[in-house]
């Protein structure tokens, strides 16, 4: 039962308690027709769902300018960013006016989302799976 709910624990953080991703997740693990999940199938799944989605990834990577994706890249391997200070644009060798326009671009193309919160917001790559796979 231990098994389970670790399987479950990594499943729910892996896709951020989103419902698609949460279901697609969990119907991929039923597909394979063992009666328990434990945690030992779950990395087998994200690998499956990288191979999956990885052409469609590539090809985002060649629809969006270059400071686009690397602002994108910083914001999934960060999980989420806050504000675009200067430590993350040095980190991800951005400009603030070039990371700012990508900002934009970005939040107009849906690619990322703006989290709001009583005392901040937060930026993520709306794609789960995709911000998965930027951070590998």
């Amino acid at each position: 039962m231990c098994g389970e709910n670790e399987a479950i624990d990594e499943i729910l953080d892996w896709t951020n308690i989103h419902t698609f991703y949460t279901q697609y997740c969990c119907n991929r693990l039923f597909s394979l027709g063992h009666k328990k999940i434990t945690e030992r199938e779950v990395p087998y799944i994200k690998r499956a769902i990288f191979h999956e989605y990885e052409n469609t990834f590539i090809n985002y990577r060649q629809l969006l300018s270059s400071n686009q994706w690397k602002l994108m890249k910083g914001i999934a391997q960060e999980g989420h960013v806050s504000t675009l200070n200067a430590s993350f644009l040095q980190q991800y060798n951005l400009a603030e006016s070039s990371a700012r326009q990508a900002l934009k671009a970005l939040l107009e193309k849906e690619m990322i989302y703006e989290e709001l919160d009583i005392i901040t917001s937060n930026y993520r790559v709306y794609d789960q799976f995709l911000s998965r796979w930027m951070a590998r």
